[in-house]
């Protein structure tokens, strides 16, 4: 059998056109990942409510549209700028480590990961699924600082409808879901409610050949954000919610508590700023993110701009040792307890 080398050709080749289009708005934009999330900010910011308010009910509904990627669960950090002013701020809701976390549980193989971190491997890759893979959790701290520092004085509860609304609805059946859930099962099977929720009969779930795609039920999500809305959102730390959460994590083995959830804080503090060859000030958020490892990189590479004619071999082997050598004081210390400073950067 042979194949004709046009017809070949044609079936390893594909055409795109990709658009991305610009949005403007004279009262504000919301910008997510998620369309349904967007909206969500969009419909507070219609209600009267401003971008920090509106960033808090986007963040609360990607826990419904995104979980792969956001959830009541994560961390994080806000970067906030005001009219008028040159100095952006940062709420800090960053990872925090439980008190009763111990190096020694996390035993390293002496391999690196190839994955979307690539950092070194360890066995059983329980910092990455499991009871002692999760830090204390400060998205809702996070969130509740934000609104408190920054929003109006619309309800928390106000906030959360979108939210609660899509998390009641479920999570969209469609090929998008198909492909973050199948990326991710052979660790989501281990788990009975993780397998329960995402793999319907074992498997990955799909849209329909023909039809409407449906929902899939989040597990509780929607009861937590309705008593969260009601209760208030310190209740995830020192209410109902964190007793129940506290005693699910101890019976599975994980090693974050009560002490750790009440203790848990978001912190606000001035946000770094990377300066780019003097045209640009770039604010960043600090902490356990990216940016230290990027400011490094740019600070290394301050003394060598680029030849006249473009990027040549030395400068690109220049930036190679430069990005090398920010790397490993990354993995070496970032991160690593020590006596806060003022602003403490903690949770």
């Amino acid at each position: 059998m042979t194949t004709e080398p046009s017809r070949a050709k044609a079936y390893r080749t594909q055409n795109w056109s990709l658009a991305k289009p610009s949005a403007r708005g004279r009262k504000g934009v919301v910008v997510s990942q998620n369309h349904e999330a967007a909206a969500a900010g969009v419909a507070i910011l219609e209600a009267g409510g401003n971008a920090a308010d509106a960033a808090v009910a986007t963040a609360f509904a990607l826990a419904a549209v995104e979980p792969w990627n956001s959830g009541l669960g994560g961390i994080g950090f806000g970067v906030v700028l005001k009219a008028g002013e040159s100095t952006a701020q940062v709420v800090d809701f960053g990872p925090v480590a439980p008190r009763r976390a111990d190096p020694a549980d996390y035993p390293l193989t002496g391999a690196m990961k190839f994955d979307l971190f690539a950092w070194p491997e360890v066995e059983g890759d329980r910092n990455i699924h499991g009871p002692l893979s999760f830090c204390i959790p400060s998205s809702v701290a996070g969130y509740a600082r934000l609104k408190e520092t920054f929003g109006t004085s619309m309800p928390v509860s106000e906030l959360l409808q979108p939210a609660i609304a899509l998390a009641k609805r479920g999570l969209a059946q469609d090929w998008y879901t198909t492909l973050k859930i199948a990326s991710s099962a052979a660790v989501l099977r281990l788990y009975e409610e993780s397998a329960r929720i995402y793999l319907p009969g074992g498997l990955p779930p799909v849209p329909p050949y023909q039809g409407v795609p449906g929902f899939r039920t989040l597990g509780n999500l929607g009861a937590t954000l309705e008593h969260l809305a009601k209760a208030g959102l310190d209740d995830f730390y020192r209410g109902e919610l964190a007793k129940r959460l506290a005693a699910d994590i101890a019976a599975v083995g994980g090693v974050v508590d009560a002490q750790d959830l009440a203790d848990c804080r978001a912190s606000v503090r001035e946000a770094p700023v990377i300066d780019w060859r003097g045209t640009h000030r770039i604010h960043t958020a600090g902490g356990l993110t990216a940016a230290p490892t990027l400011q490094a990189v740019v600070e290394g590479m301050a003394a060598s701009p680029p030849p006249e004619g473009g990027p040549d071999s030395a400068w690109f082997a220049r930036l190679s040792q430069v990005m090398r050598e920010a790397y490993a004081s990354r993995l070496e210390g970032l991160g690593a307890a020590q006596a806060a400073k003022e602003p403490g950067e903690t949770c």
